[in-house]
């Protein structure tokens, strides 16, 4: 039987077609949203110019032509000509203000508005000489695969467009063609968070579009790179939490993505895709298109085709290496409902968050996300849901106090050596010499949030090594203040220091997140090297005051600049001083489908932490079945190091409610709620942990906050025999929060007493599950 619903969220429809014979999950396909109206809905006229952010100014501006454009409504225009307006009077007021919009994704959107005004007969002659500097300030040469080089390389395309006898159009030219040719041969870019990815990529479409590239992207290998972005659209239409993003931000300029490869290559599952993402994200996170493109709908004729993606296993391509494991997704559709996980098997590129590899970062069911990982800066591996292996008997993860070792918790005035990988910088020039670095200045990034006290950071003998030690450069930049800068002047000089006469101390102030601007070297000065050759950078670091509350946590040395040529933050990939890191090697994966269940096995070799000399082996296996109940087997094998160790199999939740000997349940994120993509009803859901029970592991949990929030982890754990393969098992089982928790806990036998693992949940539905030597596994809803 067939069924026609019609639901209305502003101006958005969806067309439901129903065949359901008994299944919970209906197919969905929506009916084409109106940009336009949603754009219009949400736009803010900026009026207090001087209390706006820069971005603000500059983003307002190319909204308001857009509109204009879309409309033919004259107060757009003027709105967008008020907004550029001020900025060409901040930059005539003072040239150093031209720096406050410096950031590298405004040049393209200040070209756009000032093509705009210049169509209408609204520039000032004033202006022209204003633009060529700040066209200027952005032809840096900067090699990279992020996405900041190429929204620099799309903004001087723009610039030089409008400008073809800028003084620089030849030098600026060249370096457009150099990124170009860097990215071409990989079609692909080696950046691992979800909304900078679409920045990537888009910039990317906007520099083929105005150097008439556009018929290079026709391409197999490009359309795999933008396949594999559409797989990674969750059912419900949400983004999954990756490397170093917030949940669901930026989500928007997918929409210009998908819809235009959806034309190119004319695959109506892309459109599918863009209309998805806006029907959750309109409800659950509005935001304001700063994208010319998608104030308007790129597709006119085709209609919507569901990708019909099950479990998948999406590939990359690095530096000319192909087919390169991206991440493991389980999910029996894409249909808006169906339950799904996200689990990271890459780990690296630009914003990466390299301890999540293996772990789970997106767990939904009925377009619920039940678990959207631990925010962005938060690089601990202990926020992942993992398996951990310490020497640390202490409570973890993130026991809070400062006693015990490996508690990610600095020690009062102790001495720490942060380690930095070279390779992990900008290339200054990857197409001649890939391996070439350059050293300009460096920027401490500082947070004494929720410290309660004012904090002595205090750095000392920064030095590039070899590989094995026995050549250093010396960086030379503690023995004086004179590079080092910031108003108020937070430094003073100390003898308490690793080397030389001096070490630098900072005093940052009580909750105070700011940046700390270090030496900047500058002609011969400039420290060039290759990566190859010193491939570690390091420095020595120590607090001098620790805050006496409980929820104290160190100050968190993020090191990230928003200058070009930064050598803490590693192409966009953040260090925090003090985190316990996690390595692990991907040796094997493999996924499959039975009915509308889901298998998946990841077994990861080199698996071992910071402060323990164990390398283990871990094999993880991964259960979805149709009703959205996750079981987790984690399989670790540490090798004959494992001498007074202990492992403790972790979940993350946003909430505690009832819990019990082995399990503990969570009503969800008190700090938000989630509209459902079709109604936009509010959706709730609790979440079940359940661990298996055995006499020698501990079970407990932690309260601690991170990036501002309150979040509670679990873990069961015990010690380990060298040498001698443990297995945990987890039951995550979501459930309406009017059933009692205690009746599911109550209702599931685990036995792991055979090679076979037997699982049964009999409330509120019996579910009976077996995994097996191998990949053997099975499903049933009666007993085997």
């Amino acid at each position: 039987m067939c069924l026609e619903i019609k639901k209305t969220w502003y101006f958005l429809a969806f067309m439901l077609l129903v065949t359901c014979k008994n299944e919970a999950i209906c197919q969905v396909l929506p009916v084409q949203p109106n940009y336009l109206q949603y754009s219009i809905n949400l736009y803010k006229p900026i009026t207090n110019y001087p209390a706006a952010r820069p971005d603000d100014i500059v983003n307002g501006s190319v909204r308001a032509y857009a509109l204009y454009v879309a409309t033919n409504d004259a107060t757009y225009l003027t709105q967008c000509k008020n907004n550029m307006t001020y900025i060409f009077n901040d930059w005539a007021a003072n040239s150093a203000n031209m720096t406050k919009y410096n950031i590298f994704f405004n040049l393209y959107q200040v070209c756009t508005a000032y093509e705009g005004l210049k169509l209408t007969n609204n520039v000032l002659p004033a202006w022209e000489p204003l633009m060529l500097n700040y066209i200027t300030m952005f032809n840096t040469h900067a090699m990279g695969d992020n996405n900041q080089v190429y929204a620099r390389a799309s903004g001087l395309a723009y610039g030089i467009k409008l400008f073809p006898a800028h003084p620089q159009a030849a030098d600026i030219s060249t370096y457009i063609d150099n990124v170009w040719n860097q990215w071409y041969p990989n079609k692909d870019v080696d950046e691992n968070a979800i909304h900078y990815c679409s920045i990537g990529m888009r910039d990317i479409i906007r520099m083929a579009k105005i150097t008439n590239r556009e018929s290079l992207l026709n391409n197999a290998d490009v359309k795999k790179w933008v396949i594999r972005y559409r797989d990674i659209v969750n059912p419900s239409g949400s983004l999954p939490e990756v490397g170093d993003d917030y949940f669901f931000e930026q989500w928007s300029p997918w929409l210009f993505n998908f819809e235009y490869f959806a034309v190119m290559f004319n695959d109506p599952t892309l459109i599918e895709a863009a209309w998805r993402l806006f029907a959750n994200g309109s409800k659950n996170e509005p935001e304001e298109f700063n994208e010319l493109e998608s104030i308007t709908s790129q597709v006119t004729a085709m209609l919507p085709t569901s990708a019909q993606t099950n479990s998948v296993i999406t590939r990359r391509t690095v530096r000319g290496t192909t087919n390169i494991p991206d991440k493991m997704i389980l999910a029996n559709s894409r249909i808006p409902g169906s339950p799904s996980i996200n689990v990271e098997l890459y780990g690296r590129g630009s914003h990466s968050h390299p301890n999540r590899i293996g772990a789970i970062q997106h767990y939904e069911t009925a377009n619920v996300p039940l678990f959207h990982n631990m925010t962005r800066h938060q690089y601990d591996a202990r926020l992942g849901n993992i398996v951990y292996v310490s020497p640390d008997a202490a409570p973890i993860p993130l026991a809070i106090d400062n006693t015990t070792t490996n508690s990610g918790i600095a020690k009062t005035d102790v001495w720490y050596e942060q380690v930095i990988e070279t390779k992990k910088m900008l290339a200054y020039d990857s197409i001649a010499n890939p391996d070439a670095r350059r050293i300009v200045d460096l920027t401490l990034r500082l947070s004494t949030a929720n410290t309660g006290k004012d904090i002595q950071v205090i750095v000392d003998n920064f030095r590039l090594e070899s590989a094995d030690g026995t050549q250093t450069i010396p960086l030379e930049m503690c023995e004086s203040l004179a590079k080092w800068t910031r108003t108020g002047n937070p430094y003073s000089l100390t003898t308490d220091r690793t080397q030389g006469d001096y070490a630098v101390n900072i005093n940052v102030k009580t909750a105070e997140t700011s940046f700390f601007y270090g030496f900047k070297f500058t002609g011969t000065n400039i420290v060039n090297f290759n990566a190859s050759d010193y491939p570690i950078l390091k420095f020595d670091w120590k607090q001098k005051v620790v805050p006496q509350n409980n929820n104290a946590q160190a100050p968190c040395v993020i090191h990230e600049s928003t200058d070009l040529w930064f050598i803490v933050r590693m192409e966009n990939t953040d260090f925090s001083a003090g985190n316990i890191d996690k390595e692990a090697t991907v040796a094997g994966v493999l996924i499959d489908t039975l009915g509308k269940d889901c298998y998946g096995r990841v077994t990861l070799s080199n698996y071992r932490f910071t402060g323990s000399k164990v390398n283990s082996q871990l094999v993880r296996k991964q259960l979805l079945t149709k009703e959205g109940i996750l079981i987790l087997q984690d399989e670790l094998t540490p090798d004959l190091n494992a001498v007074n160790m202990y492992a403790a199999q972790l979940w993350h939740m946003y909430s505690k409610g009832s819990s019990g000997a082995n399990w503990f349940d969570s009503p969800g994120d008190p700090a938000r709620s989630f509209f459902d993509p079709l109604t936009g009803g509010v959706i709730k859901k609790s979440l079940l942990v359940y661990y298996n029970s055995v006499s020698s592991r501990t079970y407990s949990s932690s309260l601690y906050n991170v990036g501002g929030m309150d979040r509670f982890s679990t873990y069961a754990k015990q010690s380990l025999v060298p040498g001698q393969t443990v297995k945990f098992v987890t039951v995550l089982v979501p459930h309406d929060n009017s059933v009692r928790a205690a009746n599911i806990a109550n209702s599931i036998i685990v036995d792991t007493s055979t090679p076979v693992t037997n699982i049964s949940i009999t409330y509120p539905e019996p579910l009976y599950i077996r995994l097996g030597v191998g990949d053997m596994w099975e499903v049933s809803r009666t007993p085997f």
